[in-house]
């Protein structure tokens, strides 16, 4: 599969609505009100209901996928969403039907296509079972669907990653396997899934070790391309959450389902409010605060840190863990150099959050000794880089290590760890606070 480079670039306001989308030479703008509600996207004006639900996006012309109507349930759930009736040829009118069960989780999809004058249901019907014991909030894990008629047509075993966990490794849920093809008690067909750091699904695989489908996404989760026997009849994506398709089985029109809300690749952001009104954030409509690669947001409610790229540790018994004041030195310099940087900042305060949880939990008087350990083994920071995440090619072909703050800056003012592209780690781990960032 080949893909041409692509490079991104967005700009928000003060309210983290996103304004401008840039990629490579392509320019998209984005108007807001004062309820962070869009007034203004490329080809479409965007309406809401007074409870701050998404409900239309108008376009100007006969322009596929770009004027759709949304309805929602009394509780604010997404119950339907269709094109207008008007457009040619009439392949390009769908409507998808939603149905909740008492803890709210999707139950049935249902297609309808446009013949006649009407709309018929035979565009077909998935049922989703789950299963409490796979882990997750009041069992919000889809293990199952089903046709119509109640006939089991795919189902996906969950376990731990990497991890050891069912959400360690960036994805949501230990999504291993999907098998399709059921007779007589059995599945006929067995493919695995492959992800990157963020726990997004970029591949499956058969048993022989065959590609049969393959991702690629914009930043925030937006299908750019992909291939394989498999490419659309596989909805597990994006963050390993389904894909919730409009036109049949289309790869690139549709929303992804999180359990409480559903999420739009193309306006990144949520169609409707935070179902909690008092959040921690500004914006109830902002996704995972506008960095994707940083957080991750389990079921639509509220996002959380996740460091794929990171520096994330792991607890460990290395010979020289890292004590309390080497952990105050670090916190003190993130608050000081990095948090306001204009380039480093959203990775400074992301990684600042969980540091300052773990001297809570081991440093802090109030949780025990009234004095942390100047040097030596401490009761917490026992602490080592995840293999996963550094290593000595990471940092561009430094001696082997094994942990940063014992190892000479690269350069004069500070280190640039780049793992994938991202930028990780900026500092001088050897001595944490000498010296600012790099420019």
């Amino acid at each position: 599969m080949t893909f041409t480079s692509q490079k991104w670039s967005y700009g928000y306001d003060s309210a983290q609505n996103l304004v401008k989308r840039t990629n490579n030479t392509t320019v998209e703008t984005f108007t807001v009100n004062v309820l962070n509600q869009l007034t203004l996207i490329p080809d479409s004006v965007p309406s809401y209901d007074r409870r701050g639900n998404l409900v239309s996006r108008v376009a100007s012309g006969n322009i596929p996928w770009k004027e759709l109507y949304y309805s929602y349930d009394h509780e604010n759930r997404l119950t339907c969403v269709q094109t207008d009736t008007y457009y040619t040829p009439e392949s390009y009118r769908f409507k998808v039907e939603f149905v909740y069960d008492g803890l709210s989780r999707l139950r049935i999809k249902r297609n309808y296509i446009w013949s006649g004058g009407g709309w018929y249901g035979s565009g077909g019907e998935t049922r989703y079972l789950y299963d409490m014991s796979a882990g997750g909030a009041a069992g919000m894990l889809i293990v199952q669907e089903r046709d119509g008629a109640n006939w089991p047509t795919v189902t996906y075993t969950r376990g731990r990653d990497l991890s050891g966990t069912v959400d360690g490794a960036g994805g949501i849920g230990g999504l291993l396997a999907r098998s399709h093809g059921y007779s007589s008690g059995s599945w006929a067909y067995h493919n695995f899934y492959h992800s990157d750091g963020n726990g997004n699904v970029t591949a499956l695989a058969d048993s022989g070790g065959t590609l049969q489908a393959s991702y690629i996404y914009d930043p925030y989760g937006r299908y750019l391309t992909g291939t394989g026997t498999l490419l659309t009849s596989n909805v597990m994506r994006f963050s390993s959450k389904p894909w919730v398709s409009f036109l049949g089985t289309s790869a690139t029109s549709g929303l992804y389902y999180y359990g409480y809300r559903f999420y739009d690749t193309y306006l990144q952001r949520w169609v409707n409010r935070d179902p909690i009104p008092i959040s921690a954030t500004m914006n109830l409509y902002a996704f995972a605060q506008n960095s994707a690669y940083l957080y991750r947001d389990f079921w639509g409610l509220s996002d959380e840190l996740d460091l794929p790229f990171g520096p994330r540790f792991t607890t460990g018994n290395p010979l020289n863990p890292i004590n309390c004041e080497q952990l105050e030195a670090l916190i003190m310099d993130l608050q000081r150099n990095a948090v306001g940087h204009e380039l480093y900042g959203a990775w400074a305060k992301a990684y600042l959050e969980q540091l300052l949880d773990i001297w809570d939990d081991y440093c802090d008087d109030d949780h025990g000794d009234s004095e942390c350990p100047a040097v030596g083994p401490a009761p917490v920071p026992q602490l080592q880089p995840s293999p996963a995440v550094f290593s000595s090619s990471s940092l561009r072909n430094a001696p082997s290590w094994s942990l940063p703050w014992q190892q000479p800056c690269l350069t004069a003012t500070g280190s640039m760890i780049i793992v994938g592209g991202a930028i990780i780690v900026i500092e001088c781990w050897l001595n944490p606070i000498n010296g600012p960032l790099p420019p």
